[in-house]
């Protein structure tokens, strides 16, 4: 097989070898089942620092052939990451779902790679749709942070309150010498993605990167959590490029956006229920084609069951791009109610939300807020 020979360098020599190295890899293991690779994140722009992930979109050819292909492409991109000494981000995206649903970063902030440029031929995710997904995100960091329990109670605690820095620093970072150090990667993570979202809430737009994300909060929104998140941009990525800093004043000034991270998810969860519950109230029928993948992934669909409900012809099913795609019924209610299970708010206007769906026409609708109550009524005899 001939050398990968990138269309473009990063101008980091250990950088644009692993790059070579993982699109080999992924030749080898998938000839000609890949349309193209995609460089997105801090490379792209020269932001980069030593601590910096390598962010890569990968783009096969149609959709995936099977299940198992995807399977196949999952545990060869986790391979390639334990090899690689600079963590690796690789998303994995079938050409059908690109070109059916967009992604903002994939269309405007990346720089193609190796391959074919279909970048054109993408149209945006619906606005709706990037909206709702844009909402559900933090979760799943501010879960990640936390030990990835059953459920979070709102409202939040700190990951570690007899930290020094409060359990934020748990994820270790690379510095310049190559020494893995306490990291501030989640900070980031719980502050961007919870911005990211607060735009796309309340001002209706999309978010391209990190930069546009900081960009458009000070723009479009400009509260009194503007000032912590470019801080958290100016500080913990750029001046102490993702690494809990030595200096002392440097650490209590760590100390203070750790703190003001808690406050700013905790605020961010207040939004998150009032959108919850705005979706549980839509009674406008609202129904999503979604991939068997993204009804599984995002919505939390049992797999058999909803193959099972295909086969039956209980829910309605068609191809495009290649794909299988499933018209799901109150989807987005749907998604709302089973949020209310991961996120727990022991409030009577929650559990009076989810009991007048408990004899909803729609059997999922109906199960995923009686398993929501459930988890409610747990925790909150817990709590007694």
């Amino acid at each position: 097989m001939n050398t990968v020979s990138l269309l473009i360098s990063v101008g980091n020599r250990r950088v644009d070898d692993i790059l070579r190295g993982v699109i080999g890899i992924f030749e080898s293991v998938f000839p000609n089942r890949i349309r193209g690779y995609y460089l997105t994140g801090s490379y792209t722009d020269g932001t980069a620092v030593p601590a910096s992930d390598i962010d890569v979109d990968i783009l096969f050819i149609d959709n995936f052939i099977s299940l198992e292909e995807n399977e196949k492409a999952q545990q060869t991109s986790q391979n390639c990451s334990l090899m690689s000494p600079i963590p690796l981000e690789l998303n994995l995206y079938s050409e059908g779902q690109a070109l059916r649903l967009g992604f903002p970063t994939l269309k405007f902030a990346s720089i193609l790679l190796y391959g074919e440029d279909v970048r054109d031929e993408i149209r945006l995710i619906p606005l709706d749709w990037y909206r709702r997904a844009a909402m559900h995100v933090p979760y799943r960091f501010y879960s990640r942070i936390r030990g990835k329990p059953e459920c979070l109670v709102f409202p939040l605690n700190y990951p570690d309150p007899e930290g020094q820095f409060y359990g934020y620093d748990k994820r270790k970072a690379r510095d310049a010498v190559g020494t893995l150090r306490p990291g501030t990667k989640e900070i980031i993570n719980c502050v961007g993605k919870s911005a990211l979202a607060i735009i796309a809430f309340k001002a209706n737009i999309y978010v391209n990167d990190k930069n546009d994300c900081l960009k458009q909060y000070r723009t479009r929104i400009n509260d009194e959590w503007t000032d912590l998140i470019q801080d958290v941009y100016a500080k913990c990525r750029r001046t102490w490029e993702y690494c809990v800093p030595e200096d002392t004043d440097d650490r209590k000034q760590l100390k203070n956006i750790c703190e003001r991270t808690l406050a700013f998810e905790n605020y961010f969860l207040s939004l998150y229920k009032e959108f919850l519950l705005g979706e549980l109230e839509n009674v406008k029928v609202n129904s999503l084609w979604l991939s068997v993948t993204e009804a599984v992934g995002h919505i939390g669909f049992c797999e058999q069951r909803l193959r099972q409900k295909i086969e039956n012809g209980e829910i309605q099913s068609a191809i495009a791009h290649g794909e299988q795609l499933v018209l799901l019924e109150k989807a987005d209610r749907i998604w709302a109610a089973k949020a209310l299970g991961k996120v727990i708010y022991c409030d009577s206007e929650v559990v009076a939300a989810l009991q007048a769906l408990e004899n909803d026409e729609n059997e999922e609708l109906r199960h995923a807020a009686t398993e929501s109550l459930r988890k409610i009524q747990r925790v909150t005899r817990s709590n007694q």
